[in-house]
């Protein structure tokens, strides 16, 4: 049987597929159990990254580590041991991590490359973000200049 895309691939090409940018992309060629395989690559992408950097996922991330490294910080403080020291210098790593993962996302949502540790203001974010969803949006359409 022959697929689509393989179909106008040599023998050589089509099997390496060893230049995937994203996990879903990988995940959308694989094989499944009846041997079919999704190239619906578009869709895969799609669901990853709503799955991976939407905003609503990126405040629970944020919300889970603030109370790991609250929690780990506890344990700390109650059992001072190498153990517990570990564990909650991952979880304060895991929490800086989601904290930059915050302010680069709502620095890409902004579409502002200049962002200084003095220009934080959220009010001032959302207002650019509006701005710019206003300014993107289609309001209508001309066919064939009509």
């Amino acid at each position: 049987m022959l697929y689509p895309v393989q179909g106008i691939c040599s023998e050589a090409s089509s099997a390496d597929f060893g230049g995937f940018r994203l996990p879903a992309d990988r995940a959308a060629w694989e094989p499944r159990e009846d041997d079919a395989r999704s190239v619906d690559v578009p869709s895969a992408r799609r669901f990853w990254r709503a799955s991976v950097s939407s905003a609503g996922n990126i405040n629970d991330n944020l919300l889970k580590y603030e109370e790991e490294a609250r929690v780990k910080q506890e344990s700390f403080d109650l059992n001072p041991s190498d153990e517990n020291r570990t564990a909650m210098g991952e979880a304060n790593a895991n929490l800086r991590r989601a904290m930059n993962h915050m302010e680069i996302f709502w620095a890409q949502k902004a579409r502002m490359q200049w962002l200084e540790d003095g220009d934080k203001n959220t009010a001032f974010y959302h207002a650019v973000v509006r701005g710019n969803m206003r300014r993107n949006t289609i309001s209508r359409l001309q066919v064939d200049g009509v």
